[in-house]
């Protein structure tokens, strides 16, 4: 499977993922990171990939509200299911291409990460990521009943953290 392909179906797992949350007073609450190595590529690649998805993914009743500013993006979905529940979810889009960017992460409670061209990501970072999720929406606003983080690659080169993490070598 190409990478491209591997990148939209996480786009559209994502979308699949915010529909199906707790149910808490008629909401279903869901905040997520999307992580790319760049902003330039954040905003090339995947908010597009993120955007060609939501109206094919979401019912006629819906409203995406897009904010952005030099150094970040965030994206308010907000939509009316057929069961008349409504999703609430966030999505914010982070450049975290190095070590020190880490900071951008580190106090964000989350349901889910998608880091798209994972590769190109410091390990520390998707570590990082790990323990961030499973912390939105709280216990006391419904909980979550799925939580984690999806990840798409290229085939990497041998040295790549992605290579020895999922080979043992």
């Amino acid at each position: 499977m190409q990478a491209k392909t591997i990148e939209k179906l996480h786009a559209r797992e994502m979308l699949q993922r915010v529909r199906t949350q707790v149910v808490n007073q008629n909401k279903r609450k869901s905040k997520w990171a999307i992580i790319r190595n760049t902003h330039a590529e954040l905003i090339d690649t995947t908010l597009n990939t993120f955007l060609d998805h939501i109206p094919e993914m979401l019912c006629p009743e819906y409203e995406l509200r897009l904010i952005q500013s030099e150094s970040t993006i965030l994206a308010y979905l907000t939509m009316t299911l057929t069961d008349k529940t409504v999703v609430e979810s966030e999505f914010i889009f982070l450049a975290l291409d190095k070590d020190e960017d880490i900071h951008k992460l580190m106090n964000l409670a989350l349901t889910g990460v998608w880091i798209n061209e994972a590769e190109e990501i410091p390990l520390s970072v998707v570590k990082l990521a790990r323990c961030r999720v499973q912390r939105y929406p709280s216990k006391r606003d419904g909980g979550y009943n799925w939580s984690g983080v999806l990840m798409d690659t290229n085939p990497p080169d041998a040295e790549r953290w992605t290579v020895s993490t999922v080979t043992g070598e």
